[in-house]
């Protein structure tokens, strides 16, 4: 995989790593509003350096809206979002400044069956 983007290194390349990851979720079924909060840490490990090579640990919280109740268009939701995350920078781009990242995304999105 390439992080090149993330290290600031257009010459890193392709490399091979271990990610690990967990995220847990916590939703409430308001009826037409639905709140839920999800916290997310990863971690990338680069094989080819044997050193991990960041972390991060993020938060997202969402309200979505189920406006409708007829049977065709009861899976379309609009949904708010807002996420931060924290990516701390290990072994051998120690030196990078840690970034924090925030945005804001609105949509909407429709679930349906194809037969």
């Amino acid at each position: 995989m390439d992080y090149g983007y993330m290290v600031n290194d257009d010459e890193l390349g392709v490399r091979y790593v271990q990610d690990q990851s967990i995220s847990l979720n916590v939703e409430y079924n308001g009826g037409k509003w639905r709140p839920f909060i999800k916290g997310i840490w990863d971690k990338r490990y680069d094989k080819n350096m044997h050193s991990t090579a960041y972390r991060s640990l993020g938060i997202q919280a969402v309200v979505e809206y189920y406006p409708f109740t007829n049977p065709r268009t009861k899976d379309l939701r609009f949904h708010l979002a807002y996420a931060y995350k924290n990516t701390d920078f290990r072994g051998h781009f120690e030196e990078l400044t840690n970034t924090d990242t925030h945005y804001i995304i609105a949509g909407t999105r429709w679930f349906f069956k194809a037969k």
